[in-house]
């Protein structure tokens, strides 16, 4: 049996455990509903700001990350408008960005440069500021005035700096809020933890847009050296072509100049004979009538003779080249003297010869006959390749400043050259005329003279339509000497 103290005791106990299970879900309700009320910025913002902390650590480009502050503080704190106004190296100023069109559009983009009172107003303060503030702690009227013009072009209520190792490197200035009312601690403390996460994302946009630049810059100069490299290798192979062309020009000709001397002595020797022949067969007396026919033969016999000697003359004559002198030459008026001597050939033809010449021609160092020959060759193909129809040629000089050389071009519309026919164009008693027409000789004997005097002789061909051999001289300017 429990005592009358007891007793007494029990029913506290139970109106006190009943008060605890019954009222205190209660009050964490009340509780929360008051928090709610008076406190709701504040969970706002703490969700805005893992919202944004999560969402700049994903942006690598500055403008995302000025989108995302423009629309982020302008939906939490409801305010008339948001800019940011962020230093551009390059430029030296401060540039302006706003969710505002019209404030855009009505304020100079380039606000002002780091020499501006407010910069250093910031790097002092380090804190938002307002009209007020500014008031109290400007140093002069004069630093107040600028500062003051910064928070009307832009309309703002509040300036919040962006501090990035004590140098201001941007600010976000806000307009009034629409509520009308002002802005509070737990406004600033948003603000300028928004303003301290977004100096770390603008600085790794900046070194992430420095190096896309770099990667890019890098791109651009591989694909230059590149292309270099292709250009170089190509023109490599096309100077070894040319070497071993020339090389193997070069010993043709030793062997053809060693074969002319020993074929001149036997040439001369028969055709002297044949000529006495002719002579003797003359004055025969034969009944039978074969001594026109017999004096026939061997005049033709002394003018094939002669023939073969004129080649032969012309071999010894190329091989003699190193004993003439080179002199200043003018490659125009060797043109015109070689079109003088080729008039009578193409005087009857329909031939229009069209002269496009640099008229400040420098001179070249060359032999002027040996040079002239050269022309007269190629001049003379051309001609020749019109056939009997009507054709053009167009001789042209030009002065290759980067190469210190002289450029002569013969461009022919006549039949063109066929392609399997092109390797052997230089090539010694190599003709596409018909047989007696020609040597063989004339273009071998110009690629000569041309190596000679230290240039290149090239042809480009299309079949049908016509050719175009180039000369490239070099400008060498010295005294006269002989050619080595």
């Amino acid at each position: 049996m429990l005592s009358d103290d007891d007793s007494s005791l029990i029913l506290p106990l139970v109106l006190a455990a009943l008060i605890v299970l019954l009222f205190n879900p209660l009050r964490v309700k009340v509780q929360g509903w008051i928090d709610n009320l008076f406190f709701r910025g504040k969970y706002n913002y703490q969700k805005l700001l893992r919202e944004i902390s999560g969402a700049m650590a994903a942006l690598l480009k500055f403008e995302q990350i000025k989108d995302l502050i423009l629309q982020s503080v302008s939906a939490a704190l409801q305010v008339t408008h948001v800019s940011l106004i962020v230093y551009v190296e390059n430029k030296g100023y401060f540039q302006l960005f706003s969710d505002d069109a019209e404030l855009s559009k009505e304020t100079d983009k380039d606000l002002f440069d780091e020499m501006h009172p407010i910069v250093a107003f910031f790097e002092k303060t380090r804190k938002p500021l307002n009209k007020y503030i500014v008031e109290k702690e400007a140093s002069d009227p004069d630093e107040e005035g600028q500062i003051f013009s910064v928070f009307d072009s832009l309309g703002a209520s509040l300036i919040v700096p962006m501090i990035s190792n004590s140098k201001l490197i941007g600010m976000i200035a806000l307009g009034q809020k629409k509520s009308g009312e002002l802005f509070v601690h737990e406004d600033l403390e948003l603000l300028t933890t928004i303003a301290n996460q977004s100096v770390t994302s603008l600085e790794n946009a900046k070194s992430y847009e420095e190096i896309e630049k770099l990667n890019r810059d890098l791109e651009k100069k591989v694909q230059e050296r590149t292309a270099a490299l292709r250009k170089a290798m190509e023109e490599m192979e096309r100077t070894q072509k040319q070497l071993i062309q020339s090389e193997s020009l070069a010993a043709i000709g030793q062997l053809v100049a060693g074969t002319a001397h020993e074929l001149n002595n036997p040439l001369a020797s028969a055709s002297s004979l044949i000529q006495t022949s002719v002579e003797s067969v003359g004055e025969w007396e034969i009944k039978d009538g074969n001594r026109d026919e017999v004096i026939n033969d061997l005049a033709f016999s002394i003018k094939e003779l002669k023939r073969a000697g004129d080649i032969v003359r012309s071999l010894l004559d190329l091989s003699r080249q190193t004993q003439v002198y080179v002199e200043p030459v003018n490659i125009n008026i060797a043109i015109d003297d070689a079109l003088r001597v080729l008039h009578n050939l193409h005087k009857h033809l329909q031939i229009e010869i069209e002269k496009k010449y640099d008229n400040d021609l420098p001179v070249v160092e060359g032999n002027f006959a040996n040079l002239g020959q050269v022309f007269m060759n190629v001049i003379k193909n051309a001609i020749e390749a019109m056939g009997t129809g009507y054709g053009k040629i167009t001789l042209v000089t030009q002065h290759k400043k980067d190469t210190d050389s002289v450029l002569i071009e013969c461009r022919d519309t006549g039949k063109g050259i066929a392609d399997d026919q092109m390797k052997n164009i230089f090539k010694p008693f190599f003709t596409t005329k018909a047989v007696g027409k020609g040597t063989g000789l004339g273009l071998y004997i110009s690629h000569e003279i041309v190596r000679r005097a230290g240039g290149i002789i090239s042809v480009k061909s299309e079949e049908g339509k016509g050719s175009v051999f180039s000369i490239e001289l070099p400008c060498k300017r010295g005294e006269t000497r002989k050619i080595p």
